[in-house]
């Protein structure tokens, strides 16, 4: 049975995905996120917003400074999205936000971010919650034990 902050986890991402203020983008990765284990899709999605948190900074720094930084947080991106070490649905996350406006993207990819980092802990919190009580000792059991296997 899931605990408590799972369950306020789960509504305040039902919540997400129910708003019609919620963009598709958000909801599409989201939803494909929560598929995931989660302890995949929260790395996952520290590593989207991350990257594209530094496509936002490389896009306002280009129109400021040399070609040469911009060009670097590109080939960055590039490099992620041909390599296989990572997962299909960070590489479709990503392709996606990338025809979006970058400050958009970066802010949405920390609602994800934020959302499923939320949901492994809770779920992780509530395993461990059930792994100790597991292992208690019932206290007549614990009564009746000599007092050397206590």
């Amino acid at each position: 049975m899931p605990g408590e902050q799972e369950q306020r986890v789960a509504r305040r991402i039902r919540d997400v995905l129910e708003s019609p203020a919620t963009r598709y983008w958000v909801k599409t990765v989201l939803e494909l996120g929560l598929l995931r284990d989660p302890v995949e899709a929260a790395d996952d999605a520290r590593t989207l917003a991350s990257v594209l948190k530094e496509w936002c900074t490389g896009v306002f720094l280009a129109s400021r400074q040399p070609l040469e930084e911009s060009e670097r947080t590109v080939s960055s991106i590039e490099r992620l999205l041909m390599t296989h070490d990572h997962s299909d649905w960070l590489r479709t996350a990503l392709q996606l936000a990338l025809h979006r406006d970058p400050v958009d993207a970066a802010a949405d990819a920390e609602m994800v971010e934020d959302l499923l980092s939320a949901r492994c802990a809770a779920i992780l919190e509530c395993d461990v919650a059930e792994i100790n009580r597991d292992r208690e000792v019932p206290a007549q059991l614990h009564l009746a034990l000599p007092a050397r296997d206590r």
